[in-house]
């Protein structure tokens, strides 16, 4: 028995006092493509998708902190926006706060957290 699950059997009744359930419409009409925990900016939940967004969910206020929209973010050399086709993939650093986000275009970026600009390529 281990946290109210006993034998592989899920009881909902007993974990119901411990469970929340919070719902975030950060990527209308797309879909999520990766959901992870970061620890250096909250602690938050981030999501990407196929809109080409970036988002950033405070946990404690449980409202969204802040939106990358990568098409509408330009470069510093580029002329055309930076994820044209959803971001497939997200990594962050904690050494360097940044984030990197690999386009479905074949690109890769690098995203200040406090500055809605790749800020490498």
């Amino acid at each position: 028995k281990v946290d109210g699950i006993q034998g592989g059997v899920y009881d909902e009744r007993r974990m119901k006092p411990f469970m929340s359930k919070t719902s975030y419409l950060a990527h209308p009409n797309a879909w999520v493509t990766q959901v992870g925990f970061v620890e250096d900016l909250g602690p938050a939940v981030v999501s990407s998708g196929t809109d080409s967004r970036l988002c950033l969910y405070d946990i404690e206020s449980r409202k969204i902190k802040w939106k990358l929209e990568a098409h509408k973010a330009y470069g510093l050399l580029m002329s055309e926006p930076a994820h044209t086709k959803g971001i497939r993939t997200w990594d962050w650093s904690n050494q360097f706060n940044i984030f990197a986000t690999a386009g479905l275009e074949r690109e890769i970026r690098l995203w200040s957290a406090f500055v809605n600009k790749p800020v490498g390529s």
